[in-house]
């Protein structure tokens, strides 16, 4: 259980992450206690990868981080559902 006194909620199954980049507390909800472990090993594999690059001096200039966020942007994504006819 993940408790937040700040809007005063239990959660069951929550991951609460602080986010420097934002300054803020974000909660999120899993359905299971095995997706919990899942987004838990996950989040630690990308941490592991994001310092391995680092010590092997992989570093992209800001103007490349900036068109690969404006195109993660404007990508454009298949609907969800079906369109009924």
């Amino acid at each position: 259980m993940v408790s937040d006194p700040q809007l005063g909620v239990m959660v069951r199954h929550g991951l609460k992450v602080y986010s420097c980049v934002r300054d803020k507390w974000l909660l999120f909800c899993c359905r299971s206690a095995e997706e919990k472990q899942c987004w838990l090993e996950a989040m630690a594999e990308e941490r592991r990868l994001v310092e391995k690059d680092r010590q092997d001096g992989l570093e992209f200039p800001p103007a490349a981080r900036q068109l690969a966020r404006m195109a993660a942007r404007c990508q454009k994504r298949p609907p969800s559902k079906p369109r009924s006819m």
